[in-house]
């Protein structure tokens, strides 16, 4: 299965999912993955642990799919949107919430 396979399961299945993204692992909540106007596929997810450049969490995050070197599931799930959640993008949508 495709990092993009895996990442549009956990939305459907409201999943945490921990991901090493540039080589720092984070614990996030995936919400909507998309092709942006680059043509690069991009997930937003509300992080909620592990490294994040801003120095704290829980934060909004955007991940380039290149930059993903594995997504594993946690076993644990989220109820749903976070607050401030938006799902309109500019591109195309490839899963969302």
């Amino acid at each position: 299965m495709t990092i993009l396979d895996q990442l549009c399961s956990a939305i459907r299945s409201k999943s945490v999912v921990d991901l090493v993204y540039d080589g720092q692992s984070r614990v996030v909540h995936p919400h909507i993955v998309w092709s942006d106007k680059k043509s690069d596929t991009m997930v937003e997810c509300w992080q909620t642990a592990g490294y994040s450049s801003r120095g704290k969490t829980p934060c909004w995050s955007r991940y380039n799919l290149e930059k993903i070197s594995s997504v594993q599931l946690t076993g644990e799930h989220f109820e749903g949107p976070q607050p401030g959640f938006r799902p309109d993008r500019p591109g195309d949508i490839v899963c969302s919430l």
